[in-house]
């Protein structure tokens, strides 16, 4: 299951790094008290390239309820007042880079 998210995450050309490349610690763990998923910030890349819902649904192969969710909870773990705000919050957190192969 794990392979075929990062399958889909790969072909919808939203990159997920779990470690940082210079320190080998995993990049979320001072991050939003490393409570993001995987899940939670392809969803916000995805959002924050300016897609919809149902185009981050049909790219990830998930229901838009779910794109929903996985981006409300984003926002709230960011503690974010707006989505727009949380697209802000990470950017300014350097997590919506995509990460260089």
């Amino acid at each position: 299951m794990a392979e075929e998210l990062a399958d889909r995450l790969r072909d919808a050309d939203v990159g997920v790094e779990t470690e940082h490349r210079h320190s080998g610690r995993p990049i979320l763990s001072g991050v939003a008290g490393g409570l993001l998923t995987g899940h939670e910030l392809a969803v916000l890349r995805l959002f924050a390239r300016g897609r919809r819902q149902v185009e981050i649904a049909q790219a990830l192969r998930i229901s838009p309820e779910t794109v929903g969710r996985l981006l409300h909870r984003a926002r709230a773990v960011l503690r974010a007042r707006t989505l727009a705000h949380a697209v802000a919050l990470g950017g300014d957190l350097g997590l919506l880079e995509r990460p260089s192969s």
